[in-house]
């Protein structure tokens, strides 16, 4: 979660990756704006900025179907990639080998964990209120 609210951070910024701190992000934005931003506003502005994105695309035809890894992500699944000390395949951490339903039980962590509604993909009411984003209620009744 961490890389991604960064990512976002610095998407809503116009910067490139840099490995800057929250802190230090703030402190450029401040200077370059004159507006004093906390860390954690400018955190909180990119999450807001990823939950938008996420509901326009929902009003544009996109689902929680359309979130998908990418299948050359997932080939070494059922293909071995050969390496000197034997065949490897996709695996966690742990080195137990991933199936399917483990890449999709990932993706639904990964939106329980923002707060998001794991079975549409979408931010979750409270999540919306909790970003000041109320107005947007209402696409969710399209889910």
């Amino acid at each position: 979660m961490y890389s991604e609210r960064a990512q976002y951070t610095y998407d809503a910024l116009g910067i490139c990756d840099n490995p800057c701190s929250p802190d230090l992000l703030s402190e450029v934005y401040s200077a370059a704006t004159g507006f004093e931003i906390l860390p954690q506003e400018l955190i909180r502005a990119a999450e807001r900025a990823s939950a938008l994105e996420k509901l326009l695309n929902f009003r544009e035809g996109f689902t929680r179907k359309d979130d998908i890894i990418p299948a050359v992500y997932l080939q070494n699944m059922q293909i071995p990639i050969k390496a000197g000390d034997g065949d490897r395949y996709l695996t966690d951490w742990f080195g137990n080998r991933l199936t399917r339903e483990d890449i999709e039980e990932m993706i639904d962590n990964y939106y329980e964990e923002k707060g998001w509604d794991a079975r549409n993909g979408l931010p979750t009411k409270k999540k919306l209120i909790e970003l000041g984003l109320e107005e947007y209620v209402g696409i969710l009744k399209e889910a």
